[in-house]
């Protein structure tokens, strides 16, 4: 079947839930994404540094509670994927994991 020939009668369309938090610390401003639904329990902090010297900033003064940094090409961490495969779906060692969103 072709894109046109699609109708919505076929289409599965999953919504992500979250909360959006949005926290200052030690001047550093971090979005906090906690997810509900079939993602729930999945927590995505999230800075933006503009440049290598802003995310020397962050490294250096990054809260306790955030992880690693996820690489771009990490495909579960992507609303399309979360949206197929949810947080609740994943085997203990992958919720295990602490990382965030440079």
């Amino acid at each position: 079947m072709l894109p046109s020939e699609c109708s919505l009668d076929s289409a599965v369309i999953t919504f992500l839930k979250k909360i959006r938090h949005t926290i200052i610390v030690h001047g550093l401003r971090w979005e906090v994404d906690e997810f509900e639904g079939v993602n729930k329990g999945l927590v995505l902090a999230e800075n933006e540094a503009e440049n290598t010297e802003a995310l020397a900033k962050v490294e250096k003064k990054k809260p306790a509670w955030v992880g690693g940094e996820i690489p771009t090409d990490a495909f579960k961490y992507r609303n399309s994927r979360r949206s197929e495969h949810p947080f609740t779906r994943w085997h203990e060692e992958e919720k295990r994991l602490r990382i965030s969103v440079g």
